[in-house]
């Protein structure tokens, strides 16, 4: 009875909301459209080379990404990242273009030469905007999207374009955050309603308050939608995941700097193949592919295995000497 009282209370404490404003880093730049925010060293000294790190934006915070920032920071790496804000009726028509432009700014901010990193549609995003980074890291976003079966391809292949402009036609010209929630949601509706739940239980059964907190903090996250510019959303879309464009509008040849990608083995958003296509299209000296077992999508830039193996390519970056190596 006592683990049932406590898991009412627990499911009953309010949603957190998701901020960046927290004194942990400095706006450098800021328009009505995004932030670019500086996470400085954490290690006692700060590397000749920065970070610019694009983070995930399809419906939620991008705090998502904090403990690989973290790391980042531990390895002495100031480490700028994008944060595109939540649409409103006034940034509606932020277009394709527009984000790559946004990127491109932010990108070219630091003075420092850079690693460029690029997680979820960051990824996507990052090779859009990438020049002459000193290495890249992609973690669990598509650059294939039509390889492999994961739930996104599916879902947009089996969807008439007429469906999403209908959407965001419907509110005046923003994909709603409500929506987002749902199109994930939908995709595993077990575990947002039933697994989740029974994981807090048995957190608070095993009295392990450490995963309880760690719950809340995913819960407040998950339950934290955002709105997106409905132009971009609709053309990322249609030339991305409907007609797999990627491939055609990037020189993918000229990528000759380290590259690194990371892949979950049970990823039901991002199949480890679409990730991994990137490696047969750059010509890279230095190509390293990670996939880790027992991991979904956000496990991949999230849980311990990966970002110590992030920590540990960094420390292989540092130490890369030669033409198309190191900058």
């Amino acid at each position: 009875m006592l683990n049932y009282a406590r898991f009412q209370a627990e499911m009953s404490k309010p949603i957190v909301p998701q901020t960046w404003d927290d004194g942990s880093n400095e706006t450098v730049l800021k328009t009505p459209y995004y932030k670019f925010r500086k996470f400085p060293s954490l290690a006692g000294f700060v590397q000749e080379r920065c970070i610019t790190l694009f983070p995930p934006h399809a419906g939620r915070h991008p705090n998502i990404v904090n403990g690989l920032i973290r790391v980042c920071q531990e390895e002495g790496y100031d480490t700028f990242v994008f944060e595109l804000l939540p649409a409103t009726h006034k940034t509606r028509d932020v277009s394709l273009a527009d984000l790559v432009y946004f990127g491109k700014e932010c990108f070219n901010f630091p003075s420092q030469k850079k690693i460029l990193m690029g997680v979820c549609q960051g990824l996507w995003h990052s090779i859009l905007v990438a020049e002459k980074p000193v290495a890249q890291f992609g973690f669990a976003g598509p650059v294939d999207f039509h390889a492999g079966d994961g739930y996104i391809k599916k879902s947009c292949q089996q969807t008439p374009m007429v469906i999403p402009k209908f959407i965001v036609g419907l509110n005046g010209g923003v994909q709603p955050a409500w929506v987002q929630w749902w199109n994930f949601t939908l995709g595993n509706p077990w575990a947002v309603f039933i697994d989740e739940p029974m994981k807090l239980f048995q957190y608070i059964r095993k009295g392990e308050e450490e995963k309880i907190n760690n719950w809340h903090r995913n819960r407040s996250w998950y339950y934290s939608p955002q709105s997106l510019a409905g132009s971009w959303f609709v053309e990322a879309i249609e030339r991305f995941f409907k007609n797999n464009e990627l491939k055609e509008i990037v020189d993918f040849k000229s990528f000759d700097w380290p590259l690194f990608l990371y892949a979950g083995e049970n990823d039901e958003i991002t199949p480890p193949v679409q990730t991994f296509a990137m490696a047969d299209l750059v010509s890279s000296k230095l190509v390293k592919k990670h996939l880790f077992q027992n991991c979904g999508h956000t496990a991949t830039f999230c849980k311990k295995e990966p970002l110590e193996k992030v920590r540990k390519d960094l420390k292989l970056i540092s130490g890369l000497k030669g033409e198309g190596y190191a900058g």
